[in-house]
């Protein structure tokens, strides 16, 4: 086989075209001993074992060889003559062995990050790659290299390199990917006016917070700006003399300007920063153009730090204005304090890193919100994010500012803002691409340094190593999910005093200790990003206990990096000993941290900037008496009861009798859900997929499914208490279905406050072969809509009871949501929207009512119940964390945006014999068999599970949701409204879906058209409405009963049906006064006939063995034209 591919290989790459490679060499067919003559080797760590190798192919074929036993960034290389500003192509065979992480097998050009395809696998076998690429003006030399790993992207495994080219080509051809050099189209202005609007945006941010107060005299006004713009000019001349870790900063910037930013995310590419900093590179390779300074001058080198030094100064400027107001003292100290921090200094003017750009909008944004322009702050949050991902860690704390941002009145807006920067700043750079790639962008990011610290000496380092791999498992636990823990469980102790007392100071002090968290308890830390820190603990003081910590942590931050930089030459922090001991003692900064906060939150210390950011809350306070004493003055608005204001009071006292009924009823389901459940013995529709995912929980086998955890976790629970049997996989999905009937009687209980209602509605989910057939095989359906259900009680008592405030009913009600929408994909998150529009409508009339603020007083329960469902959600993929699968949050990001869509449109074309479109499932037109098989040993017997409904329940639905929606629309009363929004919201979203469908995707909705026939029931038996209506409803129940009467009375059935609707309707319309007694037959009939439908059905509904003939007879409507139901 090894004969063949080298023959392969050979007969891809003829001598003539060896000949014309400049690649000296490229086939390896020379060289003497383990040394292919004019290649050398290179490496990222010389002491990780790498290993080079260079052997004779048995077809004559040379073939080098590097092995890394562990991750690495090892490559052979060469050194080639080239012609400045002239396409060429580099082409070669290439083989990956054993490589399943990290960048592949590849080629590529050194210094400017340009690869052809990457190649993995066990064994990928021999794949032909190609790049093409053009020099830049006076370049004369490329360096090619053959690669395993790539810059941030390590990769253990092995790789075989042969038959490597470089030849001058005219140009690209058509469609040709891994392109790298400016093509004939102009990309160059589609990101222009982006580019032209973070300009104006960060203009605007800068006057209206770098302004000084007119209390500053002339001549201060010019000393400060003297200081400033002479440390700038200083930083400007030493910068160009310290290029290190600026070269993917160098190569970005020239291929923006050659290109534009259109093509920069090329396939292969490697770019690990977002699109907001490109921007900056887009102006500086632009600028170097102009200025014609080369890409290796110390011009070039000076324009490419420029950006992060006029940051470091915006910094100082800005903390300056917003303490200097009455506090001359303290403004001078801490921003000098800020300009000259030698840690800074080593940060931006040594390494030209742009850590202060990202604090600068942070900084910014933060300073917005104290001011309240809510769409400039979120817009300039987005920025940040969009500059660096490191704005994750403080940007969502924005959230929790001091006054709450829902206070402004404008959260919308501020979203709006958001969206709009993303889009702006982002779609320049998409090109043709799919809005993933942004999250692929960022997931991907995070995945290049997978390690326990990236030389930050935290605790970390101090626990497990310095640039181990974080995924490596300690005590149970993988090394990253130990650093989320320990920096979630300190966070929290910062964030508990905050919430008691929030105040501006605070917010400030939690954004700095949310910095020192991160960058001290989680992995894949570098050694820089402490830098936010300075800016937000500098606002708050640098002198006192604060500046104690202040500038021991500057002291410890310079050593951190200053070590790193003296050692990079080795790619390590430098001798253990040493960073060892740094990361003990910044470690021991944060109980420092801690202790200082809470003093300030207890109001125990003054430090010196906390007064001058505390005026922020003064003048919200007074703004808040204004816009009282406003309201004060306005007319009282008029109040009604037809505005979807709820009633109070949940329903009638509790009876024995009822109490009775329902437990007579749970008994009744649990014995049809749990009869000879062990059979069948083999696997159910899609048990087949949902039993294995449960095996999986329970042994910590990784799988992709693009449904939520808790269903599936509720079947592995059953497999391990009740065994891995047919009986095990399928208990709990009887158990869970059981519980949704005492549940859907509480929901109509406290729907309708009628004990009859609830009675009608709870006995048509028990009887429903749909709610049955689901609830006894290992599927997932009942569970999101029995947890759904549940969360509608909670909802509705609260909204009953108008506990809009009331803490622990939030909770419930949120936790009950967040399982529903945990158990299946899409359907339920559209429960809780219902749920949530529900709360937020009723307390909105609520608080209109009581003269309350209604957008206050509604936006805090549907936060809180947002909140808590958003958390239990999170939460229920904690064994993905646990078995080691995923190690970072963003893994739960990249699973929901990326896989889950990849893998619903890896399926939207399959097809299925029973799928079935939307508008066929309340009709029962095209039902599931779920099972068939003849059993065997009884002749003439078969076995079939059909997911079906009760056939009168479900049409009878149809007309009593007609009636529910004409009431609705005429009263406006929240039940009725509340079970026709919860059938549309349910149905909607499947009409636009062309993929295949099942009857079971209605179930949803099935339980609000149950809840319309129940009120409607409800109705006839207490004989309300008009006649017209009762007589039509009763026309429209006989009707839902003309096929029963038609299978079970042949050719009397008909004459039947049309006996009884004449008798009904004469008797209803006529003088007769005991109408009361009419309607409440009708209901007697129509319940009697669909409990007798029920036990009809029952053998296929719990796949009992039943003569062919009796299978047949239950198809009773198979044979119509307007019917297919198999």
């Amino acid at each position: 086989m090894r004969s063949l591919l080298a023959l392969l290989v050979v007969l891809l790459l003829p001598a003539l075209a060896e000949a014309q490679s400049l690649v000296r060499n490229g086939g390896f067919l020379d060289g003497d001993g383990d040394q292919p003559a004019s290649w050398s080797t290179e490496q990222w760590s010389p002491t990780l074992g790498t290993s080079f190798g260079w052997r004779k192919g048995e077809a004559g074929l040379g073939i080098a060889v590097i092995r890394n036993p562990v991750g690495n960034d090892a490559r052979w290389i060469q050194n080639v003559r080239v012609q400045p500003e002239t396409w060429y192509r580099l082409s070669g065979s290439v083989r990956a062995i054993g490589v399943v992480q990290g960048f592949g097998a590849s080629l590529g050009i050194m210094g400017g990050f340009e690869q052809a395809r990457e190649i993995k696998g066990e064994d990928s076998g021999w794949q032909q790659v190609s790049m093409w690429f053009k020099t830049k003006p006076g370049q004369n030399q490329v360096t090619v290299a053959c690669r395993l790993g790539n810059y941030g992207q390590i990769a253990a495994g092995e790789a075989n390199c042969t038959g490597i080219e470089l030849v001058p080509v005219a140009s690209p051809p058509l469609n040709a990917d891994f392109v790298y050099g400016p093509l004939d189209e102009v990309t160059t202005p589609v990101g222009v006016p982006a580019a032209l609007g973070i300009v104006a945006l960060l203009g605007i941010a800068l006057w209206l917070f770098g302004r000084l107060p007119a209390e500053v005299p002339l001549a201060e006004r010019l000393v400060l700006h003297g200081v400033l713009v002479a440390l700038l000019v200083a930083k400007i001349l030493v910068a160009p003399y310290f290029s290190y870790n600026v070269g993917s900063y160098s190569a970005w910037a020239l291929k923006l300007a050659a290109e534009g930013p259109a093509r920069f995310y090329a396939p292969g590419y490697f770019a690990d920063y977002p699109p907001g900093y490109m921007y900056v590179l887009w102006a500086v390779g632009l600028a170097s153009r102009l200025l014609r300074a080369g890409w290796q001058s110390e011009w070039f080198v000076a324009l490419l730090k420029l950006p992060a030094l006029l940051a470091d100064l915006a910094v100082a400027r800005l903390i300056f204005a917003r303490l200097r107001p009455g506090r001359k003292r303290v403004a001078w100290v801490a921003a000098l304090a800020f300009a000259f921090n030698p840690a800074l200094l080593l940060n931006s003017t040594i390494w030209g890193q742009t850590d202060s750009v990202l604090a600068l909008l942070a900084l910014l944004a933060f300073l917005a919100l104290g001011d309240r322009r809510f769409e400039l702050a979120w817009s300039l949050a987005a920025l940040a994010v969009l500059t660096k991902p490191q704005a994750l860690l403080v940007v969502p704390l924005f959230v929790l500012w001091p006054w709450g941002w829902w206070k402004s009145g404008r959260p919308l807006s501020a979203l709006l803002a958001v969206v709009a920067t993303v889009y702006v700043i982002a779609d320049p750079f998409r090109g043709e691409r799919p809005w993933t790639w942004l999250v692929e962008l960022y997931t991907g990011t995070t995945g290049y340094y997978a390690e326990t610290s990236v030389n930050a000496m935290n605790l970390p380092a101090l626990l497990f190593g310095m640039r181990r791999n974080d995924a490596d498992v300690v005590l149970g636990l993988g090394t990253q999910t130990w650093g989320f823990a320990i920096g979630l469980v300190v966070g929290v102790l910062f964030l508990v005093p905050y919430l008691r007392r929030r105040s501006r100071s605070l917010h400030a002090g939690l954004v700095a200790a949310a910095t020192l968290v991160a960058f001290m308890c989680l992995t894949r830390m570098h050694e820089r990003y402490l830098y936010p820190y300075f800016v937000f603990a500098g606002l708050i003081g640098v002198t006192g206990r604060w500046g104690v910590l202040y500038w021991a942590l500057s002291a410890l931050f310079f050593a951190n990096q200053l070590l790193v930089y003296l050692y990079q030459a080795d790619a390590s922090a430098g001798p253990v000993w040493l960073w060892r001991t740094i990361s003990a003692l910044s470690v021991a900064c944060i109980p420092a941290a801690l202790w200082l906060y809470r003093r300030l939150a207890a109001r125990q210390d003054d430090p010196p900037g906390a007064a001058a950011l505390d005026e922020d809350d003064e003048r919200w306070r007074e703004s808040l008496e204004v816009a009282r004493t406003a309201a004060a003055t306005r007319a009282p608005e008029p109040q009604t009861t037809s505005t979807g204001v709820p009633d109070t009071g949940t329903g009638p006292a509790w009876r024995w009798y009822e109490i009775a009924f329902l437990l007579v009823l749970s008994a009744l389901s649990i014995g049809l859900r749990v009869y000879d459940i062990g059979q069948p013995t083999d696997l159910v529709f899609d048990e087949v997929y949902f039993v294995e995912q449960g095996r999986n929980y329970l042994e910590g086998k990784d799988f992709m499914d693009p449904h939520p955890p808790i269903a599936k976790l509720t079947i592995g629970l059953g497999i391990k208490l009740f065994g891995d049997t047919p009986t095990g996989w399928r208990l709990m999905n009887a158990f869970v279905g059981t519980a949704l009937v005492p549940l859907f009687y509480l929901l109509g209980r406290v729907l309708f406050r009628r004990r009859l209602a609830a009675a009608f509605a709870a006995f048509f989910v028990a009887f429903d072969g749909l709610c049955m057939v689901d609830s006894r095989i290992a599927v997932i359906d009942i569970h999101y809509v029995t947890w759904g259900v549940a969360g509608y009680v909670s909802a509705l008592y609260l909204v009953r009871r108008q506990q809009f405030e009331s803490t622990w009913r939030l909770l419930l009600t949120g936790a009950l949501m967040g399982l529903s929408v945990a158990a299946k994909l899409y359907i339920p998150f559209f429960s809780f929207l219902l749920v949530l529009g529900t709360i937020g409508l009723t307390a909105w009339a609520f608080a209109k009512q009581r003269g309350v603020a209604p957008l206050r007083f509604a936006l805090w329960p549907v936060f809180v119940v947002g909140l808590v469902a958003s958390v239990v959600y999170v939460l229920s993929y904690t064994p993905h964390f646990w078995w080691g699968w995923w190690h970072s949050p963003l893994d739960l990001v990249k699973y929901i945006v990326i896989k889950v869509p990849e893998y619903q449109a890896a399926v939207k074309d399959a097809t299925h014999p029973y799928s079935s479109k939307w508008w066929t499932w309340p009709l029962l037109l095209r039902p599931v068999w779920y099972y068939w098989k003849d059993p065997g040993p009884a002749p003439g017997m078969v076995v079939g599970i059909w997911g079906s409904g009760n056939p009168p329940v479900w049409w009878a639905a149809l007309a009593a949701l007609v009636l529910c929606t004409y009431h609705a629309v005429r009263e406006r009363r929240l039940a009725l409204v509340f079970v026709v929004a919860g059938w549309v919201i349910h149905l909607a979203p499947w009409v636009g879906i062309g993929r295949t469908l099942f009857l079971y995707h209605y179930l949803p909705s099935l339980l609000f058209a149950l809840l319309a026939l129940s009120w409607t029931l409800d109705r006839m038996w207490q004989g309300e409405g008009s006649t017209i209506e009762r007589g039509l409803m009763g026309a429209a129940l006989l009707a839902s009963l003309l096929p029963v009467s038609m299978a079970t009375l042949g050719s009397w059935g008909p004459l039947v049906f049309l006996a009884l609707l004449l008798g009904y309707e004469g008797l209803l319309f006529s003088s007769q006064r005991d109408q009361l007694r009419i309607g409440r037959s009708v209901v007697v009939v129509y319940c009697v006939a669909i409990l007798a439908v029920a036990v009809y059905f029952l053998p296929i509904w719990l796949g009992t063995p039943v003569t062919k003939r009796a299978w047949e007879a239950r198809m009773w409507i198979s044979g119509s034209k307007f019917m297919n139901w198999i």
